[in-house]
């Protein structure tokens, strides 16, 4: 299951609220702090330095095997993202979106679900998306993801996993969507990738 934890409260009557929402294999707080301390959080950070926006975290099973753990498909996994975002009524905020590795995925579909609810409150999300931050998001799918699915027989590949497939139709098409909606509603996009290796692998090129 997903659901969202709230970092800061903000001020009374907040308009705004930046939402950070990890990859595979990541969580709602090991994510994003360098080191185990407490002041290594950086979603924290943006709260101290911004006392007037919301900021919140996702939280979802994202496991890359399932001997690790369980995990959702794309789809499911989006949709049921959304459902919290209706819950905490963030569709009433400026939303900002800043998202790792799966993560961006997610916040695509989430986005694309939402567009197809207009008039109701979950399709009022896309509405109030401002912005949309991907850290090595793979948005045709990663050789990775390839190479282990070859080992699901050892592994037992989890859905997350099979959703980052390289050159994956599903994920050209979301990429393709995103392309053509996310300017027309007027969303800016920042894309970060990898220059370097991490322990000898490009994850994401």
């Amino acid at each position: 299951m997903s659901r969202l934890y709230r970092v800061s409260e903000a001020l009374q009557g907040s308009r705004s609220a930046v939402v950070f929402v990890h990859g595979l294999g990541g969580d709602a707080v090991a994510t994003w702090r360098a080191t185990p301390v407490e002041d290594s959080f950086w979603p924290r950070w943006v709260a101290q330095d911004h006392s007037e926006i919301e900021v919140w975290t996702v939280e979802y099973e994202a496991s890359p095997s399932n001997w690790q753990g369980s995990s959702m498909a794309l789809p499911d996994r989006a949709a049921n993202l959304l459902g919290w975002f209706e819950a905490e009524r963030l569709y009433e905020k400026k939303l900002v979106f800043i998202a790792h590795s799966l993560g961006g995925l997610v916040v695509k579909q989430l986005l694309r679900l939402s567009a197809d609810r207009p008039g109701t409150p979950l399709g009022r999300v896309i509405d109030s998306t401002e912005g949309v931050v991907f850290l090595g998001t793979p948005n045709t799918g990663s050789d990775l993801a390839s190479w282990m699915e070859r080992l699901q027989a050892l592994l037992g590949t989890s859905l997350a996993t099979k959703d980052l497939q390289a050159d994956s139709a599903y994920l050209r098409d979301l990429n393709g969507w995103y392309r053509e909606h996310g300017p027309a509603q007027g969303i800016s996009t920042l894309v970060f990738a990898e220059t370097r290796v991490t322990k000898g692998l490009t994850v994401v090129e």
